[in-house]
């Protein structure tokens, strides 16, 4: 049997109804350990990882198979019935299996920390359950990617009143998550404190963003 490269491996994995299930104390394994653990790589994804990272054991590797493990674990909540469907769409479909598999491996790899990987899996949930499409997943999984994490998880201050310009408003223009709506003079107190300045208000696509509750 032809073995498989990464991205149709990550794939199988993903959809596979019998893989083994990635426990909470897998999610939660140091780096030290992840390459090491015997259990992990009887993934296929993983076992495949291992092999490329063997010979110099090293921090990177460790660390995308760390996202990896935290990006399975949020996809193993998939229902069966919704993975099948999923698998059959693939199936029928050998261009679109591998450009979805190949966006996943160049998205995982981008994400600077490895929270941002259960993030992106929560996302890859909703779009395997047809909530959302391709383009949408991949319109979000870049915005994921290129945001301040403690930033994108401060967006839904912006939904039930505009803020003030800030770093963080800055952050999220440039997500196109939120827009300067006016623009006024930056005024502060004695203090420090912001008494006014431009107003940001959220974006059509920040709302879908927190809509999906995946941040």
């Amino acid at each position: 049997m032809k073995e498989q490269n990464i991205e149709s491996s990550l794939i199988t994995t993903i959809v596979n109804s019998e893989a083994k299930e990635i426990a909470f104390d897998m999610v939660e394994l140091s780096l030290d350990s992840v390459l090491d653990d015997g259990v992990l790589k009887d993934i296929p994804v993983i076992g495949i990882l291992a092999k490329l990272y063997s010979t110099g054991n090293t921090i990177q590797g460790k660390i995308f198979e760390k996202k990896i493990i935290k990006f399975l674990y949020e996809t193993e909540k998939v229902k069966k019935s919704s993975k099948e469907k999923f698998n059959q769409k693939l199936e029928s479909d050998p261009k679109y299996k591998k450009k979805v598999g190949e966006h996943l491996l160049v998205i995982l790899d981008k994400l600077d920390n490895t929270e941002k990987a259960s993030v992106l899996g929560r996302l890859f949930k909703v779009f395997m359950e047809e909530i959302i499409d391709l383009d949408m997943f991949q319109r979000l999984a870049s915005v994921i990617a290129n945001g301040f994490l403690p930033d994108l998880k401060r967006l839904n201050n912006y939904e039930p009143q505009i803020q003030w310009s800030s770093f963080t408003s800055t952050s999220l223009s440039n997500l196109g998550l939120v827009h300067r709506s006016f623009v006024k003079p930056e005024k502060f107190d004695e203090n420090g404190k912001q008494l006014s300045g431009s107003e940001y208000s959220i974006t059509k696509l920040g709302i879908e963003l927190l809509n999906l509750r995946v941040i």
